[in-house]
């Protein structure tokens, strides 16, 4: 038996394996750096909104499905770099690309639209507390999500986002096609459901398109954006 060769081998293994924990615990290291969150209880407040009033293309489709999430915590929430302070909460949807930044996730556009422009007065609402592991869920799906078609559209991201988190008793359906209709719908057969329900204080002037590699872009300039569209 070669007892260097042995010893060798062993080292390498031990070696190996040190290596694999370490970037594994980077790795969780890293995922808490993204979301910071390490609390008991519940961390956030989780919100799906659906309009069903009017449509698309002649159909009754209605407006806009999208969610929200406001801080529950007596610190700030730091979430894909955008930090919401205690009691604010942030809107997050997806949109064909605005100000070509592709289609996919953005990020207080709802909440803008209601403020200035009165939209979605008639969405109807579904909300449940969530703890720090399903806020980690919630936000996994959002990344596995970011992308938008006329099929795969706003009410398909959030029922998708909804429902990974939601018990059976809470899930909801955007229906066949997928449509804020047909998931309004659905939100009503729920006792707890609201309608119009406040989002909370967002962060209204900071409207950016959210990328699954983690960054933001820069802030959105709705009022050009509504104004180029002949949108007044």
């Amino acid at each position: 038996m070669n007892l260097n060769k042995n010893t060798s081998r062993i080292f390498k293994f031990v070696l190996s394996l040190t290596m694999a924990m370490a970037i594994c615990m980077g790795s969780f290291i890293d995922t808490n750096r993204i979301f910071k969150v390490n609390a008991a209880g519940p961390v956030a407040t989780l919100t799906i909104h659906s309009d069903p009033t009017g449509g698309h293309w002649g159909l009754p489709t209605g407006q806009h499905s999208f969610i929200s999430i406001r801080n529950k915590l007596k610190r700030n929430l730091n979430i894909f770099n955008y930090t919401i302070e205690p009691d604010h909460s942030m809107t997050i949807g997806t949109n064909p690309s605005v100000c070509g930044k592709g289609d996919g996730v953005y990020i207080n556009a709802e909440a803008w639209l209601i403020k200035y422009k009165g939209y979605y007065k008639k969405r109807v609402s579904l909300s449940m507390d969530i703890d720090s592991a399903q806020l980690h869920t919630v936000m996994q799906t959002i990344r596995n999500f970011n992308n938008w078609s006329e099929y795969w559209n706003c009410s398909w991201f959030a029922e998708s986002v909804w429902d990974s988190v939601a018990p059976t008793s809470l899930t909801v359906s955007c229906g066949t096609p997928p449509t804020p209709k047909h998931l309004a719908d659905s939100i009503k057969l729920r006792k707890s459901h609201r309608i119009a329900t406040q989002i909370g204080t967002c962060d209204k002037e900071n409207v950016k398109r959210y990328y699954s590699s983690g960054q933001l872009s820069s802030a959105i300039d709705m009022r050009a954006v509504l104004r180029d569209a002949g949108v007044r």
